[in-house]
């Protein structure tokens, strides 16, 4: 009994599911096949089974399918680029420019802070005695980690999420992506609607930036130098603690000389910021395909001048960009260039799709950017 009603039949009508119920479907289903694929490339189980775990029942191809681009796992930061983009000359876009200077400078700040404290520290440990220079170095990287916990990395996750947010909000609404001739193709973009996993890729970004900051003062070559530093000292002629001003400089000179990956990462994170959240509003606004768009000037290396008007499915962007937010950094989608040139523009449409190589950066200081085809 309905309201007092008694119908013979009652017919249901069910509403269109919410974008965050075709996202947790979405999730799961990028995940899966993520995760078989690693085991069809590691060689746990065959093609066939593969095939078969997915709903299929049999491949469509016999082989097993090449994958060319090497994993990056989550000890670090590729640093490397191109020799075309040495001479880094910024974004084309203003606004994208301004984003990214603010970010660097907030950053950097934080980081001489963070050396200024360690330099504190050291004054004191270095006054000490030592019964070897071995308990000389582990005092000191010791302390090392445990500033940089406190006034690096304690303090940088909420300068990155402030940038960051304020960078992808910016690019999540910006209209240029569907061209300036709208009214000559009959297509209106909606207004833009932010969701759940707009938010998810912020703090994926965010997080990502902090786990690479605090590999900056993790990373074995420095830490290597270090010791050497320290070493020397405490073998010299003269008594360490004679010597604290100096050693604390040249401690504190060494940090310093890694500041420059500090840009490298953001300059690299801002354009993550503005494609992903590119593809998210071309998403929302039904759009089937997009065009990489590259700057093309003698700064433009090989990789991203033969991505250079190549077209791209949106659905298969969105699923590679929740599979990489879903990996919680055990896998982390290489760039581009680990790949040979050569290889590289061997490879097809549905090649780079599936290696992930459909959107920007395509390695460090790329300036590539997404244009919707409507």
């Amino acid at each position: 009994v309905l309201g007092g009603y008694s119908p013979k039949s009652v017919s249901i009508e069910f509403e269109e599911a919410m974008p965050e119920d075709k996202l947790l479907v979405e999730q799961t289903r990028a995940v899966q096949i993520g995760n078989l694929k690693n085991l069809l490339q590691d060689g746990i189980i065959s093609l066939q089974q593969y095939a078969q775990e997915l709903g299929y029942d049999k491949p469509y191809k016999e082989e097993v399918p090449q994958f060319t681009a090497q994993r990056v796992n989550n000890q670090g930061f590729n640093y490397s680029i191109p020799k075309e983009c040495v001479d880094y000359a910024g974004f084309t876009d203003r606004k994208q420019n301004a984003f990214t200077k603010s970010y660097i400078q907030s950053t950097e700040q934080v980081y001489n802070d963070f050396i200024d404290d360690f330099g504190k520290a050291c004054n004191k440990l270095l006054k000490k005695e030592y019964k070897s220079a071995t308990s000389l170095q582990n005092a000191i990287i010791d302390k090392l980690q445990a500033v940089a916990k406190k006034s690096f990395i304690g303090q940088i996750k909420g300068v990155a999420k402030k940038h960051i947010s304020e960078s992808y909000e910016y690019f999540r609404k910006d209209k240029r992506i569907f061209g300036t001739n709208l009214m000559k193709y009959d297509f209106v973009p909606p207004e833009p609607n932010s969701g759940f996993i707009d938010q998810r890729v912020i703090d994926y970004l965010v997080g990502l930036d902090v786990h690479y900051f605090g590999t900056i003062v993790t990373d074995p070559v420095l830490l290597g130098r270090l010791e050497e530093l320290l070493r020397a000292y405490y073998e010299g002629d003269t008594d360490i603690t004679d010597l604290v001003q100096e050693v604390t400089e040249q401690l504190q000179s060494a940090l310093q000389m890694e500041q420059w990956k500090i840009t490298r990462i953001i300059n690299t994170t801002m354009n993550k910021v503005r494609t992903n959240a590119n593809i998210l509003y071309m998403q929302q606004a039904k759009v089937q395909k997009y065009t990489i768009i590259e700057v093309n000037d003698r700064l433009t290396c090989p990789h991203c001048k033969h991505l250079n008007g190549k077209e791209f499915t949106v659905k298969k962007a969105v699923d590679n960009l929740v599979r990489e937010i879903e990996s919680d950094f055990e896998e982390l989608p290489p760039f581009a260039t680990t790949v040979g040139v050569d290889d590289f523009t061997a490879l097809s449409n549905e090649d780079l799709e599936r290696l992930g190589f459909n959107k920007p950066p395509f390695h460090p200081n790329c300036r590539g950017v997404l244009g919707a085809i409507v």
